[in-house]
């Protein structure tokens, strides 16, 4: 019995010092880089690249193309817009957008949904794959639609198979962490 209160009181100070440790550390990526789109900052890892054309946000670690003809890439997309009656009068909720997205850019399957609570919005997410318009190639990775006040927007975070799992932690991150003003 004395020696297990000597082992427990011997390992107390380990336990203190390794969970005090632990408590300073910061988790998940580090996403220092930030670009606006409309009323929302979009956070990103150093490095990364960041292209912007009207109303679209396109970040990957790789060199972006053109915004119409992109590779088969990891690849963080960003649509902001403001809700005019069409979205307003047929979209009741996010799920229904969310619905519609993936039929316009033909993601095959949409898999487990949930709901994302981020900074200022929370979002409707599905998981999806598929061949959708702007890849040649099979991709997985999942759409999230928020629809606030007068704006609403969507992301598609997708990469090549093989490099999905890669990336997926960092693109979590990059929606929880998506601000708006």
């Amino acid at each position: 019995m004395k020696r297990q209160r000597k082992i427990v009181f011997a390992a107390l100070p380990v336990v203190l010092i390794v969970s005090c440790t632990c408590s300073l550390l910061p988790f998940g990526p580090s996403l220092p880089e930030s670009r606006r789109l409309g009323d929302m900052t979009i956070h990103y890892p150093e490095e990364w690249h960041a292209e912007r054309q009207e109303s679209v946000l396109v970040v990957s670690p790789e060199e972006i193309g053109e915004l119409y003809d992109l590779q088969p890439q990891p690849l963080f997309i960003v649509v902001f817009g403001l809700q005019d009656e069409w979205v307003s009068e047929v979209y009741e909720d996010a799920g229904g957008l969310l619905d519609e997205i993936a039929d316009e850019i033909t993601a095959e399957s949409l898999g487990i949904r949930e709901t994302v609570e981020g900074t200022g919005a929370n979002w409707k997410r599905a998981s999806a794959e598929g061949t959708f318009d702007l890849f040649d190639m099979s991709v997985v990775g999942w759409l999230a639609v928020t629809i606030r006040l007068e704006e609403f927007a969507f992301v598609l975070a997708a990469a090549p198979e093989s490099e999905w799992q890669e990336y997926e932690n960092i693109f979590d991150a990059m929606l929880e962490r998506i601000e708006f003003d």
